[in-house]
């Protein structure tokens, strides 16, 4: 089980140097369409900011969206992250999933044209699904899979 304190995600284990992996889905685990994001909702990126301790982990992709919401956050190239939250805009590497605790799923409840896809892997189990408002979404699931 995970608990979620100002310090960030941690597991019963006690370990606060764990890394969560926050990805955005839609109903059909679409990621992408011709090289671009879905969608993007900034009630997504405040709640992943709320949810980590410190600057939130992008990629050069995401910098732009993260920067223009005025969230605090950190560029790395995703083969430096070993701990902390990550956002991935893209298919995460196996090396980076081999490092991860926690995943964050934001479904937006809807089914977008999508030309990648990505399944949560074996694995993680679904530890607790929660709803909010988006801005621009009707409603957004969140999901948090553990090990």
């Amino acid at each position: 089980m995970i608990h979620l304190t100002q310090q960030g995600y941690f597991s019963e284990r006690g370990d606060t140097g764990m890394l969560t992996l926050c990805i955005c889905l839609d109903d059909r685990n679409g990621l992408q369409f011709n090289k671009r994001r879905q969608s993007r909702d900034i009630r997504v990126l405040e709640d992943m900011a709320a949810s980590c301790s410190g600057e939130l982990l992008i990629g050069p992709y995401s910098e732009k969206l993260v920067q223009e919401a005025g969230i605090p956050c950190r560029v790395t190239e995703e083969n430096a992250v070993k701990e902390g939250l990550y956002f991935a805009e893209a298919i995460p590497s196996e090396a980076l999933m081999a490092v991860t605790d926690t995943l964050v799923v934001y479904r937006w409840n809807r089914h977008y044209p999508a030309d990648v896809r990505w399944e949560i892997p074996a694995g993680f189990t679904l530890a607790e699904t929660s709803r909010f408002p988006g801005k621009s979404h009707e409603k957004v699931t969140k999901e948090v899979y553990t090990r």
